[in-house]
C-alpha cells in the first residue's frame, strides 16, 4: 500500500461481538484493479483459518474484505462507491458487519472446536477444519475405515453435548506472538477465528456425518447461534 500506514488494531480478535465502530483510513492501494482501504480500528474477520468472511460495509456500502501486504499483513475493504466518493487516508469513516452472519460464523467455530477435540481424543490426527455455514467439517489422518459409522458419531454427539451441557467459558489468549483459543479443560488450539464466550450460546449443535475416503475422516456439524444468551 502507497500511503503513510500506522498500526492496524485487529479489534474482532478481542470481541466477537462488535459489529460496529467509527474509525479512521490509515492507507489506501488497489487491489485487482479496484481500490481497497484499510482501516485502524478492523472489526472486520477475513477469510481464513477455514472461517469465511465477515459481511461488511463502509459509510453504509457493501465492501468485500481483502489481505494485502505492506510493512505488516493488513485486512481492506473493497467499497462499492464510486471513486470520486472513495474516502481518503486520515477521512472518519463508519465500518459494520452483519451481526447474524458473525454470530453464525462464531458459533459454527467454536462448536467445530468442540468435535476437533472429541475426535482427537479417539488418537485421530487433524489435518483441516472448514467452519462454513452448511458445510462445515473437520478431516483428519485416518488409516482404516469405521466400522460403525452411527456409533462414532453417536459418542462424538454425546461427548460434545456434554461439555456443552457444563457451559464452560470460551477465553482467547496470547503467548509468545501467538493467538490460543481455550475451552476449559477440553480443548486448547491456536487460532485466529472468532467465537462465542460462552458454550451456553451454541445451539442445535449436531454432528451430522463421519466417513472415511482416500485415508481421511470427514466429520460434518452443524450449530448456530443461541439468540440471547450473550452475558457480555
Amino acid at each position: 500500500m502507497n500511503d503513510p500506514v500506522v498500526h492496524q488494531l485487529a479489534v474482532y480478535l478481542d470481541d466477537t461481538y462488535a459489529t460496529e465502530v467509527s474509525t479512521t483510513v490509515i492507507a489506501g492501494a488497489l487491489h485487482d484493479e479496484q481500490r481497497c482501504l484499510a482501516v485502524r480500528d478492523n472489526i472486520v474477520h477475513p477469510q481464513g483459518g477455514g472461517q469465511p468472511a465477515d459481511i461488511a460495509t463502509l459509510n453504509g456500502a457493501a465492501a468485500s474484505v481483502v489481505r494485502v501486504q505492506h510493512d505488516q499483513p493488513l485486512v481492506a475493504l473493497v467499497p462499492e462507491l464510486p471513486a470520486g466518493e472513495l474516502p481518503a487516508v486520515g477521512e472518519r469513516v463508519s465500518v459494520a458487519v452483519d451481526r447474524a452472519a458473525r454470530l453464525e460464523h462464531a458459533a459454527l467455530h467454536t462448536a467445530g472446536h468442540l468435535v476437533d477435540a472429541a475426535v482427537r481424543a479417539r488418537d485421530y490426527r487433524h489435518i483441516v477444519s472448514n467452519h462454513f455455514p452448511g458445510q462445515a467439517r473437520i478431516e483428519f489422518e485416518a488409516g482404516t475405515a469405521l466400522e460403525d459409522a452411527e456409533e462414532f458419531v453417536a459418542t462424538v454427539q454425546a461427548d460434545v453435548h456434554a461439555v456443552i451441557d457444563k457451559d464452560l467459558p470460551v477465553e482467547a489468549y496470547w503467548a509468545d506472538g501467538r493467538r490460543y483459543v481455550r475451552i476449559g479443560e477440553f480443548s486448547l488450539d491456536e487460532c485466529a477465528g472468532t467465537h462465542v464466550s460462552h458454550l451456553d450460546e451454541l445451539g442445535d449443535l449436531v454432528v451430522r456425518s463421519a466417513k472415511v475416503k482416500k485415508g481421511r475422516l470427514k466429520v460434518g456439524y452443524s450449530a448456530r447461534y443461541r439468540e440471547g444468551a450473550d452475558r457480555r
